[in-house]
């Protein structure tokens, strides 16, 4: 199972229900945690036992609940906001020799194998018996680079002036700046990855559409997505503070094996939400047990 639970920022902390025992007054986007063996309280504080979480549904819906979380294989991982950056590198030309390609290749990271284009070349001949200045080549290579941003088939920047060629990315666009042929050995200087934002509304976005199966939303083309009440789900433009759980939940009767299946659940919190300080402090990670335990629970990635 892979679940995505969203928190609205208005939201208080258990939104309303004096109770888990009855979440019929939950508010929407509100959450809460209540330990299984007492259903007469909400959890402030780290859980020591097996325990639930409820999303409030709002009025007249049901709260999506996550029935139990065990605690023995439970792990936490908690993810604050953080900016991405865009891919920066730059090279410096060295002047040409007759006879010689040089050649400039920009990779685009994180494409599939024989799928999307992941490769764009320019290259420069300098003619047998001919010379060719390093600003020269610099101006062809970027030239060439600019005509395919222009042609839409790249969406990057290039720049540089006399000798020197640069290229810069959007924020969170992964690429590599490659010298090849007779350019092999220069240095290319990256200054800046391509860092994707963690937590802001696009990422939380593209978690739900990953957690999309998990709430039954299966055919999400575009002719049948309409089916889904709910999808695509509601997603403030806030920061966000991402926790994620993996637990592995048992069998404690009626078995005659107990192969546990890992499961994640991911809880978006707006850094905004005032339940976001005691949120931290139910999801603690020092209560939780070691990893020697979560490993001998049987399951794997």
């Amino acid at each position: 199972m892979k679940q995505i639970l969203i928190v609205k920022s208005s939201a208080a902390l258990n939104g309303g229900a004096t109770a888990p025992k009855d979440l019929s007054g939950m508010a929407a986007g509100a959450i809460g945690f209540f330990a299984l063996n007492d259903y007469t309280a909400w959890l402030s504080a780290a859980p020591t036992t097996n325990f639930g979480i409820a999303l409030g549904g709002g009025s007249n819906k049901p709260a999506f609940v996550i029935p139990e979380v065990d605690i023995n294989t439970l792990q936490v991982t908690k993810s604050a906001y953080a900016a991405g950056t865009g891919y920066a590198a730059s090279i410096t030309i060295p002047s040409g020799a007759a006879g010689k390609n040089y050649t400039l290749v920009l990779v685009k990271l994180g494409t599939g194998i024989n799928g999307e284009r992941n490769k764009w070349t320019q290259s420069v001949h300098v003619p047998t018996g001919g010379t060719m200045t390093a600003a020269d080549m610099a101006t062809k290579l970027r030239a060439g680079f600019q005509a395919m941003v222009d042609s839409g088939s790249i969406d990057v920047t290039v720049g540089g002036s006399g000798a020197a060629v640069t290229i810069t990315g959007k924020v969170g666009d992964g690429w590599k700046l490659v010298a090849s042929d007779d350019l092999y050995g220069t240095t290319v200087t990256e200054t800046a990855k391509g860092v994707k934002t963690v937590g802001d509304k696009a990422f939380v976005e593209d978690l739900a559409r990953q957690c999309a199966a998990g709430k039954g939303f299966t055919n999400t083309d575009l002719e049948s997505q309409h089916i889904y009440p709910g999808f695509p789900e509601t997603v403030e433009d806030v920061h966000y503070t991402i926790f994620t759980l993996r637990f592995a939940t048992a069998r404690v009767a009626g078995k005659q094996t107990d192969e546990r299946i890992w499961q994640y659940v991911h809880i978006a919190v707006p850094e905004t939400s005032a339940a976001l300080t005691t949120i931290t402090t139910i999801l603690t990670q020092p209560v939780l047990p070691n990893v020697a335990a979560a490993a001998n629970a049987g399951g794997g990635n």
